[in-house]
């Protein structure tokens, strides 16, 4: 039996060397970054409303269900109150598609939605905590009972309060009423583009009469026209009529009272 003598410092050495360059020759890479798992986040699913069947009439939100989505460049360029009515279709298709991303399309970040009055009583945001999930689902029960040939109002107004809406300095109510139900949309001018910030609805079609007024008369639906500030001057004349009619004994009043 052959017995080998025990190594010297000069082979341990040896030994060494030769493992430390098996080391250099791989590559060294030291652990991977720690990346944390996203968030989950619940994927949801679209609802979007059927068309009417053909030969039926349908409801005011099937009569949109086949209209193709909200274009985000053509919603840069809609103006009040020419395309006031594009404004509510617009929304109308986004309810009919369910399609709740395609709300920022057309609504203010600080739209909100409440009872069907001009005062907005009730008033709470439409972007939530669920993005406009209850708005959005409260507006397609709404607008599912009107029939699909609703008409579609807005107050006339004069050219002078009508250049006021263009610039912004005033809001457009437009609605659709049938019967006792009714949804109003408040459309503004907001950062140079046309949105609406206010929509007023039924959730469930009451069966009383509801009084929601609780500050007085609500505001009017359109801007009144502003009559032009009086040239220099003008005070004075005003002032002098008046003084020749009080001489004169001027009244409106007819001599027998009526």
């Amino acid at each position: 039996m052959r017995v080998q003598p025990p190594r010297g410092p000069i082979q341990r050495a040896r030994g060494l060397l030769g493992a430390l360059a098996l080391l250099l020759a791989c590559e060294w890479s030291g652990p991977d970054e720690f990346v944390p798992a996203a968030p989950y986040t619940p994927i949801r699913i679209p609802n979007p409303i059927e068309p009417a069947p053909e030969g039926e009439a349908g409801t005011l939100l099937q009569e949109y269900a086949a209209r193709p989505p909200i274009d985000a460049y053509e919603a840069q360029w809609w103006e009040l109150p020419f395309q006031a009515k594009r404004l509510v279709i617009a929304l109308l298709i986004t309810a009919a598609k369910d399609r709740i991303e395609d709300l920022p399309l057309v609504l203010t970040p600080d739209a909100t939605w409440g009872l069907p009055e001009p005062s907005r009583f009730g008033a709470r945001p439409i972007f939530g905590p669920d993005h406009g999930e209850a708005f959005l689902a409260a507006l397609r029960t709404a607008a599912g009972r009107f029939p699909a040939k609703a008409k579609w109002q807005s107050q006339p107004m004069p050219p002078g309060p009508e250049m006021t809406v263009r610039a912004g300095a005033e809001p457009y109510w437009t609605y659709y009423v049938a019967g006792n139900d009714r949804i109003y949309f408040r459309e503004v001018i907001y950062q140079g583009r046309a949105r609406i910030d206010y929509v007023g609805l039924w959730q469930q079609l009451p069966t009383e009469r509801i009084q929601v007024r609780d500050q007085g008369p609500s505001p009017p639906l359109s801007p009144p026209p502003r009559r032009p500030r009086p040239a220099e001057g003008d005070d004075d004349a005003s002032a002098s009529s008046d003084e020749d009619a009080d001489a004169d004994g001027g009244s409106d009043e007819s001599p027998d009272g009526d």
